[in-house]
């Protein structure tokens, strides 16, 4: 039973003004101890929220579009429209069967309290009433738990419900569409629209699953057991639903922290998949991509977790997509992550492969001024040497870069000079040990590393 604070509490929590005013006014009358004018005002207070809630679902449902036109008249000619309410919400299943029995139950002590019954109103009734009508009631968004999410689950083949597919668009028409969706609402949408991920119709798949993600980036905190319980521990085994996962996944990251060992074995198969079977067309930072997954739970602190738990697949990630501008940018510059990427790209520049080396050159120009700060200096002599000694064996790329003396890489020239200078002896037993010349040759060598 609620407590004075607690009505005070819930009076703040209506959102509509004038319902506010109404129930501040019942909440006086509790204080006064005229608990009969207490339970009126809430009725009235009740009954003016709900025909307002209608018009407003009217407008996307037409059923509730005919019962509140019904409504409005018989209020506006003066007629007794509460009955009639109830019965036409409970037959056309806008509200549930133990609403239903409440807004009976509220209309008896109303009628009692009303009208010369010798019935008293207690302080316990007054706050039933109260209590009821505001967590059930007022301050919610809406009457139908599932009448919002149905409308919604029909709308799903549009083929221009999404026009954009950038995260900040999704979420902003996820919310669109939501913003008077009952809060118990959510389990049934979240459901049918996994549902909707694997139907035959192509638009309605996308969408689905769109929905999903932006559900998951914009209220996944509020509904953080829901994807985690419901979604990623109950669908994992499930091949049909594994790249809404990923999806999931990247817009919701904490979804992968303390789930059972089976859970995360599965989890390693869809992202191993993903990897192996993503488009190489598709953008980087999409959230069905699995760099983008890597790096939202780089982005969300749970980096550990990340190469403790797919330390396999994030092997795999690096070898695939170890030049990826966007993950050279995101990737956390520090910690395990990080070492195992610039390893990654050390056994790239350490091959002997001109096409790798030439593969490496073309792309670390593009990534290395997103990551040439952060290598120390031995790893960036290391590659400079590296790329010296593939010159002299005629990979064209490198010829380049000696050539122009790593114009083209200033950071990393900057960076391995100076470990030249304040390294000295191990910058040359390093240097003798990759270049096999002598002391004269390794002298010549060195002197790309100065300026021009």
């Amino acid at each position: 039973m609620a407590h004075l604070s607690d009505m005070e509490e819930l009076v703040t929590s209506i959102q509509n003004p004038d319902i506010r005013d109404y129930m501040s006014e019942a909440l006086a009358c509790y204080m006064a101890k005229a608990y009969r004018a207490s339970v009126v005002l809430t009725f009235i207070a009740l009954f003016e929220d709900v025909v307002k809630k209608l018009g407003e679902l009217g407008k996307v449902n037409s059923k509730a579009r005919a019962i509140h036109i019904a409504a409005v008249r018989k209020k506006e000619d003066q007629e007794v429209f509460e009955t009639y309410l109830i019965d036409q919400l409970k037959s056309n299943n806008l509200l549930t069967a133990l609403d239903s029995s409440f807004f009976e139950t509220l209309r008896n002590l109303r009628n009692k309290s009303a009208h010369p019954s010798g019935h008293h109103s207690s302080a316990e009734e007054a706050r039933f009433v109260f209590y009821e009508a505001t967590t059930r009631f007022l301050s919610k968004p809406i009457l139908s738990t599932t009448q919002l999410a149905d409308q919604v689950l029909e709308r799903l083949s549009d083929t221009n419900l999404f026009p954009a597919r950038k995260i900040e668009s999704v979420v902003e028409i996820v919310n669109e569409e939501l913003v008077n969706l009952h809060p118990e609402a959510f389990p049934y949408l979240i459901s049918k629209l996994l549902d909707k991920t694997v139907a035959t119709n192509k638009d309605m798949v996308k969408n689905a699953r769109y929905f999903l993600t932006g559900l998951a980036d914009s209220r996944g905190e509020q509904l953080f057991q829901i994807f985690q319980k419901n979604v990623v521990q109950k669908y994992a085994s499930n091949k049909a639903y594994e790249l809404t996962l990923i999806h999931i996944i990247s817009s919701l990251p904490r979804v992968i922290v303390d789930l059972n060992n089976s859970t995360y074995q599965r989890l390693e198969i869809i992202i191993s998949n993903r990897i192996i079977s993503v488009s190489k067309t598709l953008e980087h930072a999409a959230v069905s991509h699995p760099i983008r997954l890597f790096v939202s739970l780089f982005k969300g602190g749970f980096a550990d977790i990340a190469v403790e738990k797919f330390d396999k697949q994030f092997d795999e990630l690096l070898e695939k997509f170890i030049y990826s501008t966007f993950l050279a940018e995101k990737i956390p510059k520090t910690g395990v992550p990080f070492d195992r990427y610039v390893a990654q790209l050390m056994k790239k520049i350490e091959s002997d492969n001109f096409e790798a080396i030439n593969d490496f050159v073309d792309n670390f120009e593009e990534i290395e001024i997103l990551i040439a700060a952060e290598l120390s200096g031995e790893q960036a002599f290391k590659i400079a040497m590296h790329l010296l000694r593939t010159a002299d064996l005629g990979a064209y790329a490198a010829i380049d870069v000696r050539r122009n003396h790593f114009a083209s890489m200033p950071r990393l020239k900057a960076a391995a000079a100076n470990y030249l200078v304040e390294e000295e002896s191990s910058a040359y037993e390093l240097a003798e040990s990759l270049l096999n010349v002598d002391k004269d040759g390794l002298e010549e060598k060195l002197r790309y590393l100065q300026v021009a």
